[in-house]
């Protein structure tokens, strides 16, 4: 796909160098050396030269210089020395070509594949006009219209061009082009190698940031790629869907989308809430419909107790904060938030939230007239004996199975036996 390409230096020198900023382009007239005088009848065939390339000779045992040659219907270009050029792209009467490694002219669409500057891998597919043009550093109109095409060192690449030469008027955010069968200006959405693109109605290609298209806004890759299923970081984030629109309220995100985003939770049901706005509320607490809901990082917590700061909070399947009674038989999250995170050996149990939905820690409660007393890790104490100091001494509790404390003393314990 021809879209944003890193900048690839020592290419591109080289290119330049091609194109005739250090190496003048090949002349158009044809000259042929002379030759020995032939032991046997000659023929016009290829050769093998002394110094490794191919040349081609006429019935007149003649080495042809400076000329192409077409043979079993493909083009071959000789140089001022007769040697067949090959690998690489080479200027001829102003004209840009590419030639493969066997010699032979390139048309249509070619790859080649070369290294930066820092040693880093890069492919680049490029075209070539059925008369071997490649588009590159050229013009072509469209409509009535003069567009530019780019190179290896611009950002775009034919099929997309430019409404100015960017050799030129280099801008920082240049009107961007896309050539559609070869012959005309594309404008709406469109696809392109398995991507969808969008562009105005006077062809300019969206890219590089959000775009409001009917009624949706859509996010589009610096390479002008439209995103879908994936998070857009910024200032702040949002969220956009499979097709590709900025989502609103609640989303269910799969496991295959997270993976896209360069996130891997080893769990699933995860969902993410974005405001009106399309942010995704992140490391925060959100009211939404008179519940509360936290969400760490973007997920929303869910089923389970989850340690933020010093208090703990139970979340519900449905990922809304609890209150009053709770039991829970999941691990406390302590997430790496909170001075004693540490979930206790023994986690189910019986829980309190107060109206805060922090549950109740280290403190009594009378709840349905009814004393009940919640430990360090906020489980309800039950089938214990307990002791509590105060101003006025200590005093012994007991607490039976549903949780309720009786004062205790030793004349019972000696009368109980």
């Amino acid at each position: 796909m021809n879209a944003l390409r890193s900048r690839t230096v020592a290419t591109i020198a080289a290119l330049a160098l091609m194109l005739g900023l250090g190496l003048s382009t090949i002349p158009a007239a044809a000259q042929d050396a002379p030759s020995n005088p032939p032991s046997e009848p000659c023929e016009n065939t290829w050769v093998y030269l002394e110094n490794g390339a191919w040349g081609y000779t006429n019935d007149q045992c003649q080495l042809l210089l400076n000329r192409w040659i077409k043979d079993d219907g493909l083009w071959y270009y000789l140089n001022e020395n007769g040697e067949m050029i090959a690998d690489g792209f080479s200027v001829i009467d102003g004209t840009l070509y590419y030639f493969h490694s066997s010699g032979v002219m390139a048309t249509g669409w070619f790859t080649i594949s070369i290294y930066d500057s820092w040693g880093v891998y890069d492919s680049f597919d490029v075209y070539a006009e059925p008369s071997g043009a490649v588009l590159m550093d050229t013009s072509r109109t469209y409509g009535g219209v003069t567009y530019y095409m780019g190179n290896l060192e611009t950002d775009f690449m034919y099929p997309f061009v430019y409404d100015t030469d960017p050799a030129q008027i280099p801008r920082e955010s240049p009107n961007v082009y896309f050539v559609k069968n070869h012959s005309t200006i594309a404008t709406g959405w469109f696809q392109y190698d398995n991507e969808w693109y969008y562009a105005d109605s006077a062809g300019k290609l969206a890219y590089d940031g959000w775009r409001y298209i009917n009624g949706a806004w859509y996010y589009f890759h610096a390479d002008g790629t439209m995103a879908y299923s994936e998070i857009i970081f910024g200032e702040k984030f949002s969220w956009v869907t499979s097709s590709g629109a900025m989502a609103t309220g609640w989303v269910k995100v799969s496991i295959l989308d997270l993976v896209n985003s360069k996130f891997s939770p080893s769990y699933d049901n995860l969902w993410i809430y974005a405001d009106a706005s399309g942010y995704l509320v992140r490391n925060d607490w959100k009211l939404i419909n008179g519940k509360w809901y936290y969400f760490s990082d973007f997920w929303m917590v869910h089923n389970g107790l989850a340690l933020m700061g010093d208090d703990v909070y139970h979340f519900g399947s449905d990922g809304a904060m609890s209150t009053g009674w709770v039991y829970a038989t999941h691990e406390v999250d302590s997430g790496g938030a909170g001075k004693d995170g540490t979930p206790p050996p023994e986690y189910e149990g019986w829980y309190y939230a107060d109206s805060s939905g922090a549950l109740v820690r280290n403190a009594w409660r009378y709840l349905g007239g009814k004393w009940y007393y919640f430990g360090p890790h906020a489980q309800m104490y039950r089938n214990t004996l307990q002791y509590f100091e105060s101003e006025t001494g200590g005093s012994f509790f007991r607490f039976d199975s549903s949780g309720a404390a009786s004062p205790f003393n030793w004349h019972q314990r000696i009368a109980l036996g």
